[in-house]
Parts: C-alpha cells; sequence; structure tokens
C-alpha cells in the first residue's frame, strides 16, 4: 500500500492508496476512503493510456469482494457524468463481486468508455464516518491467512456438488496433499484430479463451475489462485 495525493471533489487532498492482492502483490490502481455525511466515500481513479491505474477492474472487484465480506451496502454510485444506479445494492458473502463490478462498469458508458473515475458511497456496519482511514486500510490490505485447499476440501469427501454450468452431480472421493479423487470424466478424463483445477471453487457459491483450470496452488500449499478469490 502506498500512499500519494489525489484531489476531490472537495477540494481537499487525501491518501489514495493500492489494495493487495492474496499474496501481497499491488493492484495498481489508486482509491481513496473520506467522509460523507452518514456514508463513507470510495473512490477509485480512473484507468487511462500509458499503464495509468491498469489493474482497475481486478482492484474493483477486489474492493467488492472485501465490501462483501464486511455486509456493506452501495448506497450510490456515479461518474462524474453519470449515475449508475437506481437503488442501493446490499452487500453479503453470497454476493458475486464479478457480476457487480460488471454492473457498475456496463453502466459508465455506451460507449465503452467503462474504467471511469467512480464514487461510491458506502454503509459498512460498524464503521461511521470517522472510520475512513480505518476502513481504508482494511481494504488495501490482503487477508490475514488463506486456509490451505486440503483443510478445505477433506470435510467435502463424499458430498454430492452440483455443477453451475450443465448441472450435474459430482463427488470428491479422496484428497492428497496434492490431487483430488473425483469419478472419471469431472474435470479430466481420469481421477485423479490436480488441486490446481479446483481454483475456481471459491467463485461458485451456488455450485462448482467445471472444465476451467487455474494454475499456482496445491491442497498443500495456502491457496492464493490467480482469481484472487480470498481477497
Amino acid at each position: 500500500m502506498r500512499g500519494c495525493l489525489k484531489l476531490q471533489n472537495d477540494g481537499v487532498s487525501v491518501d489514495a492508496v493500492y489494495a493487495k492482492r492474496s499474496d501481497g502483490s499491488d493492484l495498481i490502481a489508486d482509491f481513496t476512503i473520506t467522509p460523507g455525511g452518514d456514508t463513507l466515500t470510495l473512490v477509485i481513479e480512473a484507468a487511462g493510456p500509458d499503464a495509468v491505474n491498469p489493474d482497475y477492474v481486478e482492484a474493483l472487484t477486489t474492493l467488492l469482494r472485501r465490501l462483501s465480506v464486511r455486509g456493506a451496502e452501495i448506497v450510490t454510485a456515479e461518474t462524474d457524468t453519470r449515475v449508475l444506479l437506481t437503488e442501493p445494492i446490499a452487500l453479503d458473502r453470497d454476493t458475486e463481486p464479478e457480476k457487480v463490478r460488471m454492473r457498475l462498469t456496463g453502466a459508465q458508458s455506451r460507449t465503452g468508455d467503462n474504467r471511469q473515475r467512480m464514487r461510491l458511497a458506502l454503509r459498512v456496519p460498524d464503521h461511521g464516518p470517522d472510520d475512513a482511514d480505518r476502513l481504508l486500510a482494511d481494504l488495501a490490505a490482503p487477508p490475514a491467512h488463506a486456509p490451505r485447499a486440503v483443510d478445505m476440501l477433506t470435510p467435502m469427501i463424499g458430498i454430492s456438488l452440483t455443477t453451475v454450468g450443465k448441472g450435474k452431480v459430482n463427488r470428491i472421493l479422496d484428497v492428497s496433499e496434492n490431487t483430488v479423487g473425483c469419478p472419471a470424466g469431472w474435470l479430466c478424463s481420469a481421477a485423479p484430479v490436480s488441486c490446481e483445477a479446483l481454483g475456481f471453487l471459491w467463485w461458485c457459491p451456488g455450485g462448482w463451475w467445471p472444465g476451467r483450470r487455474f494454475s499456482g496452488w496445491s491442497a498443500g500449499q495456502a491457496a492464493h489462485p490467480p482469481t484472487r478469490a480470498f481477497a
């Protein structure tokens, strides 16, 4: 997390920071939190040419995910020229942050300029106008820890799991440090399946989405898949 100065609409300069991914690397997209009456205002700066805020989309999705964990409500959302919401959005642990992000960015422009400077007025449980700095630090920081995949998957052995894509019922048969045993034909042509193939589990609260693979983690490691789903 790094500090710089950003001029807000009210003429007050405040610290802008980068959020960090689960692996501790920076998401290069400036954002701020400031008091706004009975709400807190999150501003994410626009992406632009010359590598200005290139991680806008990933950063916004990450911030929405972290706000969902905190049970926040998006009261209003707007750019400098457009109102993005007609009613508030309540976020919770079942929220799909990517869908909320697409709703917000999709409403920014009909011409394709959907990486604009955006302001979200927020209500966050246990946070008042005086807690802007605390919320800024909390949203910018990576999770304190991520569970090991093997610890998460072992209790699911034998449980029937319905896939999102085709509605098929599948099961985990066995879990070891580096592989997951499953019926042949699920995710690959034969069992066992590398735990890398299960990184998308965290994207799908309603079920499992088969056929999509992510690399970079195994059951024996702290799980930090490229999707940053633990953020």
